[in-house]
């Protein structure tokens, strides 16, 4: 599996996930060739909670028998963002927290340990964001291709 595949995995998961998608929340790989257009749409036109799914780094592990490099992932971050002025004006939207703190609980296991969550807010932007931070043991090939799913 690549890391794009696993990122699209993950926004899969969190986009069939009743809760989310009944709280205004949508998925989105960070790869996405549209994220940020995306990400706009979902906070301005929907009024809901944009969840992005980040790799921010990735540690080599070796190579495979055919000489693929392998690597896994220390950190996979689900960063669930808001613009509380207008997500709340919905009363079922969850909160960028409460929608973080549901991807934990979906998405730890074995896999995927959930370590950590943070807040952030940019008040230029007008957004409160929540950051549910995982480890991750998949061993993920290295790869520059892009699927688009």
């Amino acid at each position: 599996m690549t890391v794009t595949e696993f990122q699209h995995d993950i926004a899969a998961r969190l986009n069939a996930n009743e809760t989310l998608l009944q709280g205004g929340c949508r998925a989105f790989a960070e790869d996405a060739q549209d994220l940020y257009f995306e990400i706009a749409r979902q906070l301005d036109e929907q009024c809901g909670v944009a969840i992005v799914v980040a790799t921010p780094e990735g540690e080599r592990l070796g190579d495979d028998e055919d000489g693929a490099v392998l690597f896994e992932l220390p950190a996979v971050e689900i960063v669930c963002t808001e613009k509380p002025g207008v997500n709340r004006t919905r009363p079922e939207n969850l909160t960028a927290l409460r929608a973080a703190l549901r991807a934990a609980l979906l998405l730890d296991s074995d896999e995927l340990q959930f370590q950590r969550y943070r807040q952030e807010a940019d008040a230029k932007a007008g957004t409160l964001s929540a950051i549910a931070t995982f480890a991750s043991s998949v061993p993920l090939a290295l790869s520059d291709t892009n699927p688009q799913p």
